[in-house]
């Protein structure tokens, strides 16, 4: 695992570097022109570390986010019946056949429930498409 050290924090120790370094190269005794010079040199340094931090600070981050993955819950295939209705056929899974293989139903997007005739009358499941469209599949074992 990498760490990443923050822009200012190593635009810091770098100015401090520089000034700590400028310190260390003075002679002992310096007349007038030399320490104007130092100070010169500081305050030129200080100006430079204030506009990177600017730099830094206004530079445009872009961050990749990578989309979750989606959970695809497997729906069994003994579920699945094609039913005939008025305007053609439909594709269900069977509210008991899932409870039975150990589904929640209760967590299966709302908006796919149906009730659709059978011979032993109104029975309730799910619609095949809608779930898919919400990222289930059909396990085919």
């Amino acid at each position: 695992m990498t760490h990443r050290i923050p822009r200012r924090f190593i635009t810091a120790v770098a100015t401090a570097s520089i000034i700590v370094t400028g310190f260390s190269a003075v002679p002992a005794r310096a007349n007038e022109d030399e320490i104007g010079g130092l100070l010169a040199a500081l305050l030129g340094l200080a100006v430079l570390g204030v506009v990177a931090n600017k730099v830094l600070d206004d530079a445009e981050v872009t961050h990749t986010h990578r989309p979750r993955p989606v959970k695809r819950q497997l729906l069994p295939q003994e579920c699945l019946r094609s039913i005939h209705v008025k305007d053609g056929r439909m594709r269900v899974f069977g509210r008991r056949c899932l409870k039975a293989n150990h589904i929640r139903v209760s967590q299966l997007p709302g908006q796919c429930k149906r009730r659709f005739p059978t011979a032993r009358g109104t029975r309730k499941g799910f619609a095949a498409r809608c779930l898919r469209r919400n990222g289930y599949k059909l396990a085919r074992y």
